[in-house]
């Protein structure tokens, strides 16, 4: 979609440099519709790009650094190793105010059930390179149903 819209606008920025230089009014013309078309398919590319990457899933689940290792397996005997760093860039919080928070409070919020699993995640991949408290490891885990293989 992008190659599509750009090779549109290209085609369009020609069009209206030799629509000029010859003074036609057709070309004018055709360059504002290839134009409107390339704006059209960026839109549309920018509509459904998280449908496409919701649709793909995780880029890399490949660890360079042999980073930590969950143990995403659902129960039912099907096992999908990631490493934590493929989850979450564990560089920063997750959330705003997180490095303030006693455990009680993050528990508490993983208990509500409001996070989604990419932000428990995240979550996870944090406390477990930083603080490593045990309370919210576990309830982190629990919330994501994942075991951590390494502490």
């Amino acid at each position: 979609m992008f190659l599509t819209s750009l090779a549109l606008l290209i085609a369009a920025i020609v069009l209206i440099i030799v629509g000029a230089i010859k003074g036609s009014v057709l070309l004018l013309g055709i360059s504002l519709g290839c134009g409107a078309a390339g704006a059209v398919a960026l839109l549309v590319a920018n509509a459904l790009a998280p449908r496409l990457a919701q649709a793909a899933g995780p880029a890399d689940t490949a660890s360079p650094d042999g980073g930590r290792v969950v143990d995403l397996s659902t129960g039912n005997g099907s096992a999908a190793p990631a490493p934590l760093a493929a989850w979450a860039a564990a560089d920063a919080p997750p959330i705003a105010g997180y490095d303030e928070m006693t455990a009680a409070e993050i528990a508490r919020v993983v208990g509500t059930g409001s996070l989604t699993k990419p932000a428990l995640a995240a979550l996870l991949a944090y406390e477990a390179s930083h603080a490593t408290r045990t309370t919210v490891i576990t309830s982190l885990e629990r919330a994501l149903g994942v075991k951590v293989g390494a502490r």
